[in-house]
């Protein structure tokens, strides 16, 4: 494919291979709306998206959005030339026919998960979806049953996201700060406030987030107005994580002795170095955290029951890092210690 230069700067002329036909994109070119003038509001996007054609050279943004990319394949420039496709007027976002269709759907998008965590407790927030196009963040989810939203910013330039999670039924968002990693897997955050990160005295009758994130206040604090003199400190250690292109559907088993038991996981996650997660066996309910030594692909994590006791898991990934087997061990007066298995379906 040829390239030759316009007289006009705001000009490019690309040329088709087959009969050699010149193509112009503008880069300010005129919107052109479809005579049936459909439009489509997506839950993930604050804006109203217009059908119609723009030869300005635009990319689909179902690269960004769906699990598969561009359904059409248009993840570069100057590959839309007379395509229709849906386009939000007042910013740069515009998806293919086939990509709006698909991006109605929330299992189409990329599926990321995201969890809590603050002094060693992790919670999975469970997201409706999550997405980040450019410099724009957007996100739903729930937590503890209770809907929250997400909004928020990415610079390009330098990695650092910005996110501000609202709860429903309160006015005050609460505010993130963190990076993603270089391969945009992982996004870490912590919670800072407004006046600034770490502890402080905030005489303003704030009420302790603890009680929505982890179903009650480590302080004791029950309600608004109860806080006077009081060091905000939820504000240093409360850290929010998102991840994705995750091994998330395992099977999963542990032996005793002639003992079997069954782990089933609401969610699964490793990711780059992390392991986290929620599920249920015949002991109870839990919650697991834990690292992967990647050189190694060592896999040391524990599995907290709530409200009884912890047990330690280590292993190894194989598989192409599809599997996981070691022992597991609980410690106390006695020694309890068994092997397990974890298997990506």
């Amino acid at each position: 494919m040829g390239l030759c230069c316009s007289n006009q700067q705001s000009q490019k002329i690309m040329y088709q291979d087959s009969a050699r036909k010149a193509i112009l994109y503008i880069d300010d070119a005129q919107f052109k709306r479809s005579e049936d003038g459909q439009t489509i509001t997506f839950n993930f996007w604050d804006n109203e998206t217009v059908k119609g054609i723009k030869n300005n050279g635009w990319t689909c943004d179902g690269e960004l959005l769906l699990k598969g990319g561009c359904q059409k394949g248009f993840n570069q420039e100057f590959q839309t030339y007379d395509e229709q496709g849906f386009f939000d007027l007042s910013y740069q976002f515009a998806l293919c026919k086939d990509c709006a269709i698909a991006a109605l759907e929330p299992q189409n998008l990329i599926k990321w998960n995201a969890y809590f965590s603050e002094d060693g407790i992790k919670r999975v927030f469970v997201l409706d979806y999550f997405i980040i196009v450019r410099k724009i963040i957007r996100g739903a989810g729930t937590y503890n049953n209770v809907p929250i939203t997400i909004h928020g910013s990415n610079d390009l330039s330098t990695g650092d996201i910005t996110l501000y999670k609202l709860i429903q039924g309160e006015e005050r968002e609460i505010a993130f700060r963190g990076k993603r990693d270089q391969d945009f897997n992982i996004i870490r955050t912590k919670h800072v406030d407004k006046f600034g990160t770490g502890p402080l005295i905030n005489d303003s009758g704030w009420g302790c987030d603890g009680r929505h994130i982890f179903e009650k206040c480590f302080g004791g604090i029950t309600d608004f107005n109860q806080t006077s003199q009081k060091i905000n400190t939820i504000a240093k250690s409360m850290v929010l994580i998102f991840a994705w292109n995750a091994l998330s559907t395992f099977t999963s088993f542990w032996v005793q002795g002639e003992s079997k038991g069954d782990m089933t996981f609401e969610r699964l996650i490793i990711a780059k170095n992390k392991v986290f997660g929620n599920g249920g066996d015949k002991i109870g309910v839990f919650i697991i955290s834990g690292t992967i030594n990647q050189p190694n692909g060592q896999v040391v994590f524990r599995k907290q029951y709530l409200g009884k006791h912890f047990v330690t898991y280590v292993g190894v990934l194989s598989n192409k890092g599809k599997t996981v087997k070691g022992d597991w061990k609980i410690e106390g007066d006695s020694v309890i210690e068994g092997t397990f298995e974890l298997q990506c379906e």
